[in-house]
């Protein structure tokens, strides 16, 4: 009997270390610090972000400055033109003042 009871202490035990090994094995905590940030090699996220912004960009500089152009055109036609008309007025203007 005394045996029994012995075995039964033993497995009570056995039984309560199993739980404690159980909830206190954990593993450490590492923490790392790099010295160098991370690169974005995935071709998506933020290095594919920002280059669709500066892409955009790009594009939307080049129709700008392709209107500036058309409008220095359309200025510049209508600066010629203006000069003949001028030129015009004052032929008209002379000859005004030669008949006078």
């Amino acid at each position: 009997m005394r045996w029994l009871a012995c075995v039964f202490v033993a497995l009570a035990a056995f039984k309560g270390g199993a739980d404690e090994l159980s909830t206190d094995a954990s593993l450490p905590t590492i923490n790392v610090k790099y010295d160098f940030p991370v690169k974005d090699l995935s071709g998506g996220g933020p290095r594919a972000a920002a280059q669709k912004a500066a892409f955009a960009f790009r594009a939307r500089a080049a129709r700008l400055l392709d209107a500036v152009d058309a409008a220095s055109e359309d200025s510049g036609k209508v600066g010629a033109a203006e000069a003949v008309v001028l030129e015009d007025v004052g032929l008209v203007a002379s000859r005004l003042k030669t008949r006078a």
